[in-house]
């Protein structure tokens, strides 16, 4: 049996150690990312399937958009005017009031010079953040993470999801997936035997398995595991508000508050690929999202809401 299996076992049953900081990321991170406090972060929520823009910010007065909508039109008396070309779809009172505070920006007109019926080439083009269409890799938010430092911080892309989507694959930086909600290893633990068990694969991570290069990188994988857990445990610990999005999105104000070193987050939130009761389907779709920005909002510390931006996609 070799020292390194020694220590392992040593630390499945012996006493939890009093200091987890070899643990955790954070301490890292406070001499890495030092001001983090003011850089800027960008919260993308990707409306899947595909938003229907022009019942979403209404061109209120324009006759030809009521003639050929016909029943799928917004009435301009329903609409939350925000001047005397455009209103809000009436689901949306969070962003309307964001409006008058100054705080909302409607960028119209976004497309590509060459548009395609494809679902596929418009989406790599889409997360690629260019007209080619080629392999959306690396995206646009990976190429994001590279320049913001994604080589030294692992928390610097975030995305809710099973997996980390393409667009934010970067070229030198890798996002981390996170669930929606408490699961698993985000929940948040005080028992012995569990960071036991953490400190020992942390220690697994950290040298050689005698297993080749696979086992090293599934070693190293499976320890950082627990450290990303451990660092965002606190974020799930308390309870969310209910709601689609609303629950991942107080999350992610709860994941910039910590000053975890966070600046790129993504959201897929839908479906938007309405074929039958649109009009329904939309405005209770705009609600969730209206009631998530607002649950946002709520969660974000007041001293961060000039540094984070949250853009529609």
């Amino acid at each position: 049996m070799t020292d390194s299996t020694r220590s392992v076992l040593a630390s499945l049953s012996s006493p939890a150690p009093t200091d987890l900081r070899p643990l955790s990321r954070r301490y890292f991170l406070q001499a890495t990312a030092a001001g983090s406090s003011t850089d800027g972060v960008l919260v993308v929520v990707t409306m899947a399937g595909g938003n229907d823009s022009i019942n979403t910010v209404v061109p209120i007065n324009d006759s030809a958009y009521v003639s050929r909508r016909s029943g799928l039109a917004i009435p301009f008396a329903s609409t939350l005017a925000l001047d005397a070309a455009r209103g809000l779809h009436p689901s949306l009172p969070t962003v309307k009031a964001q409006w008058d505070l100054g705080n909302v920006a409607v960028i119209e007109g976004v497309g590509h010079p060459s548009p395609d019926l494809s679902h596929f080439t418009s989406m790599a083009r889409v997360m690629q953040g260019s007209a080619s269409g080629g392999v959306p890799t690396p995206g646009w938010l990976g190429r994001a993470g590279d320049l913001l430092g994604g080589t030294d911080n692992p928390f610097v892309g975030v995305h809710f999801g099973a997996s980390v989507p393409l667009v934010m694959a970067g070229q030198s930086s890798q996002a981390i997936a996170v669930p929606e909600r408490p699961s698993g290893l985000f929940r948040s633990t005080t028992s012995s035997v569990d960071q036991r068990q953490q400190q020992a694969l942390a220690r697994i991570g950290g040298s050689a398995t005698g297993l080749g290069v696979m086992g090293d990188e599934l070693a190293r994988r499976g320890a950082e595991a627990f450290v990303v857990a451990n660092d965002l445990a606190g974020s799930y610990a308390a309870a969310t508000p209910a709601g689609r999005l609303a629950q991942p999105m107080t999350l992610a104000a709860r994941f910039v508050n910590a000053n975890l070193g966070v600046r790129v987050v993504r959201l897929l939130y839908g479906d938007f690929d309405h074929h039958a009761e649109q009009a329904a389907e939309h405005a209770d779709r705009l609600a969730e999202f209206d009631a998530g920005l607002a649950a946002f909002l709520a969660a974000l510390a007041p001293a961060h809401h000039r540094r984070t931006v949250v853009l529609t996609t």
